[in-house]
């Protein structure tokens, strides 16, 4: 069965669990693109993998700043999954490499199979058993897995294949110009035949820095409206006091903006979702031109990959010395690698009501009614004809069995949500929206379940 004919039924809610078929060759099922997307791409496997066989999981280690626990649930950039898979033959290897939603594109856009020269982990160099925790243990659904630690700068593979994309927005909503660079929605090219499948609702934050007080304080930043966010953004509001709120620190109440580059997923949904609902455009200038702001300077601050945006709102690497002051813009799951930080009503709406402790989906009102407006779906690209036999750049075809183990990963992963109370399914959402600037649309349901009090 064709990923054109599974999507139809995707959206009828039909998808049954396809049955793997026999293979002659071990599996890779190898993915590339949204870093908002990284902890759900990796966890996925942990519900495709056999339980009744051990599995290992590999994460590229986030550094003791954004992870002082070693925590495993914690998003990382990339990650690999070996394990028995019903029906394939072998040791069968997911892999995910969290970059940009527009790689997720880029990434499949040739009659062959692409190679992520960027690079998958080399696992077989300097991973440790992870440091804390108890090894195996249950992870992802999965009952015995041992979990491996890999260095923040891991030794990398750049020979393999990539058989599946991940965007955190269509492909229409890739028009921004920033930091010297102009993205334009990408043109599929002559036979090749794509297919974007939405798989689950992801909400982005806007995160602050604990410096930052609503008004004259003492409490921290509850909220801002779209207008504030479109005036900071834009870059012609760079101090706090300018929109009625100051600091708790004399002297620096500039501010500093931690922003996406172009082929984010990330920047595309603030942009179609925040930005175009007003005059102005994202600040296309980096401030200073290099290295880190004066401390109690403005800055406007360039970040490739939302790992990267973590490093700018830590000020790891001394990158942002005024990051008490500063400003994000970030998946919701990625709040736990940001100490200190908060995310700020958008319009009196939030992500999710901080107060509701209890990580399910009661907590995300806001968003699932539509009235929380920076969102969009996290979508799968898959090639529509599936991949096995199709030729690798640099030699050799895709193995049989491939596009089943995929579309069992699809099938999974349209059910899964490692991050409950920060991310919804779409069968939890009360709203739907056919591009990823809107209009929305009441799904049936919302009118009761969203209705406000008088």
């Amino acid at each position: 069965m064709r990923f054109s004919t599974r999507y139809a039924l995707a959206l009828v809610g039909a998808m049954g669990l396809m049955v793997a078929a026999e293979s002659v060759q071990a599996i890779d099922v190898n993915g590339k693109g949204s870093s908002a997307g990284r902890n759900f791409a990796g966890d996925t496997p942990g519900k495709v993998c056999d339980p009744g066989s051990p599995a290992t999981y590999f994460y590229q280690y986030q550094g003791a700043a954004a992870n002082p626990t070693s925590d495993p649930t914690l998003p990382a950039t990339r990650t690999e999954w070996r394990c028995t898979v019903a029906g394939a033959s072998g040791t069968t290897v997911f892999r995910y490499h969290g970059t940009a939603s527009l790689d997720g594109f880029t990434s499949l856009n040739n009659t062959n199979v692409l190679l992520n020269t960027d690079g998958y982990m080399n696992t077989a160099s300097g991973c440790v058993v992870n440091p804390t925790g108890t090894n195996p243990r249950a992870l992802s659904g999965h009952p015995t897995v041992t979990v491996m630690q890999c260095p923040t700068s891991p030794a990398l593979l750049t020979n393999l294949p990539i058989h599946y994309g991940a965007s955190d927005v269509q492909g229409s909503s890739f028009t921004q110009s920033a930091f010297g660079v102009a993205v334009a929605p990408p043109v599929i090219a002559a036979g090749v035949d794509l297919t974007t499948l939405p798989i689950i609702t992801v909400p982005f934050g806007v995160a602050v820095g604990p410096g930052v007080l609503q008004g004259a304080g003492p409490g921290q930043l509850d909220n801002l409206s779209i207008s504030d966010l479109q005036q900071i953004l834009a870059g012609t509001v760079t101090d706090w006091r300018t929109i009625g709120n100051t600091t708790d620190t004399a002297g620096q109440t500039a501010i500093t903006v931690c922003q996406r580059t172009v082929g984010s997923g990330t920047l595309a949904t603030i942009d179609q979702t925040i930005m175009r609902k007003g005059p102005r455009s994202i600040n296309p200038t980096r401030s200073p031109a290099v290295g880190a702001p004066a401390l109690g300077a403005p800055g406007n601050l360039d970040n490739a990959k939302s790992g990267d945006m973590v490093n700018c709102l830590n000020n790891n690497g001394a990158v942002n010395p005024n990051n008490r002051m500063s400003i994000g813009y970030v998946d919701s799951d990625s709040l736990p690698l940001l100490p200190g930080f908060h995310f700020v009503k958008i319009n009196g709406f939030e992500v999710f009501d901080h107060t509701n402790a209890t990580l399910t989906s009661a907590r995300l009102k806001d968003l699932r009614c539509g009235d929380y407006p920076y969102w969009a779906n996290w979508n799968m690209v898959v090639r529509t004809n599936g991949v096995d036999g199709l030729n690798i750049t640099g030699g050799g075809t895709v193995p049989a069995g491939t596009e089943t183990v995929l579309e069992t990963y699809i099938d999974k992963a349209l059910t899964n949500n490692p991050v409950p109370g920060f991310w919804v399914l779409q069968s939890e959402m009360f709203t739907s929206k056919n591009d990823d600037q809107g209009p929305q649309s009441m799904l049936p349901g919302g009118a009761t379940f969203c209705q406000k009090a008088n």
